[in-house]
């Protein structure tokens, strides 16, 4: 089978976006049309933009329309096309219409239903509206954004829960990461949270717990967006923060040798809109792979997570779920290794397969 699939995420530091593409190789013959930063990525046909910000220009997306079609042109047929996120969906309409493909797979891996964007993202949200009429088949993240599109859009079938389930690969030199890090390596509990400064997120409130946990060492991966971390550094400095580190972006391999050494994981988000009250974290398995149990917000999917398998403590202040994870944290890791083994990337991906070939089939 020939196989499409449009994405306007980032090849290098999208983890969703990387199992599609596998299930989509295990389907046929794949072509991925997405943005990649570094021009030697190795997936055929890749959008290379110079920065993560430049995707969010007109121009980049238009340029990237117009290399779908090319790409598009050079297939003989389309058996599936694949549309990633509604940010692709305008592409991905443009595409179904011209080239028809037998069938259609979207991923709707955001939920942002209920929430006007900035700018370009309202008409993003309507094409993903408009393309739901035409897809054969609509995936999702989790049970509960598979329920509610349900109910909102009056689906006939609730859509296929794709779970965020990832894993950090890639070797790293371990003696040239110990010297670069030797110096911020504390003793004491290490903790990490790999989703950079956001004030409505709750970083805010995480630095302050580390006010309240001067044997624990805070490293935040990613400055964010430079009004929050300004904000943040500034609150570290104003309250003499002594254990909160800020690193810069890393590779993946450089955030798995990261992770490795701490004892807790951060998982972050706010309930301001649906796609974050019910967030779908894939975080949370990048921590859990290396071991690591959990203290998340109270958002409901997190909540779930936490006290069915206790894996960790779900807390919005953190200070008290840090302070339990710690005092518990052999019984906690030991939960840890036994939920990952219960679980699997290729099983998840490999379910996704059987159920776009089955479409496929039926279709046919």
């Amino acid at each position: 089978m020939n196989i499409l699939l449009l994405s306007y995420g980032v090849i290098e530091h999208d983890g969703r976006l990387k199992e599609l593409i596998d299930v989509s190789n295990n389907l046929g013959d794949t072509k991925v049309v997405a943005c990649a930063i570094d021009k030697s990525i190795n997936y055929p046909y890749s959008f290379c933009i110079d920065s993560r910000e430049k995707r969010h220009t007109i121009k980049n997306y238009l340029m990237f329309i117009v290399h779908s079609i090319k790409v598009a042109r050079k297939m003989s047929s389309i058996d599936i096309l694949i549309v990633d996120d509604f940010t692709t969906s305008l592409a991905g309409s443009i595409i179904n219409k011209l080239f028809r493909p037998k069938i259609l797979v979207q991923d709707s891996r955001e939920l942002y239903i209920d929430k006007k964007m900035p700018g370009f993202g309202n008409v993003f949200l309507y094409s993903e509206k408009n393309l739901y009429k035409k897809a054969d088949l609509i995936i999702c993240a989790n049970k509960q954004r598979a329920q509610i599109m349900q109910e909102r859009y009056g689906f006939e079938e609730r859509p296929y829960v794709f779970e965020n389930i990832r894993i950090l690969e890639g070797e790293f030199n371990q003696t040239e990461l110990d010297a670069k890090y030797k110096s911020l390596l504390k003793p004491g509990t290490k903790i990490i949270s790999t989703g950079g400064c956001s004030i409505e997120r709750g970083t805010d409130r995480l630095v302050m717990a580390m006010k309240r946990l001067p044997t624990c060492t805070l490293y935040i991966v990613g400055k964010g967006r430079p009004k929050d971390y300004d904000k943040i550094v500034k609150l570290i400095k104003e309250n003499t923060v002594k254990n909160v580190y800020i690193l810069d972006r890393v590779t993946l391999s450089e955030l798995r040798y990261l992770i490795k050494q701490c004892d807790i994981g951060i998982v972050e988000y706010h309930k301001n809109d649906l796609n974050n009250l019910f967030c779908a974290s894939g975080k949370v398995y990048e921590y859990m792979k290396e071991g690591l149990p959990i203290v998340t917000t109270e958002n409901i999917p997190l909540v779930e997570l936490c006290e069915e398998f206790k894996v960790g403590i779900a807390d919005d202040n953190f200070i008290g779920g840090i302070e339990g994870v710690i005092e518990n944290l052999q019984s906690f890791n030991k939960n840890v290794t036994k939920y990952m083994e219960s679980i699997s990337v290729e099983n998840n991906n490999k379910g996704l397969v059987d159920k776009i070939r089955n479409t496929f089939d039926n279709k046919m």
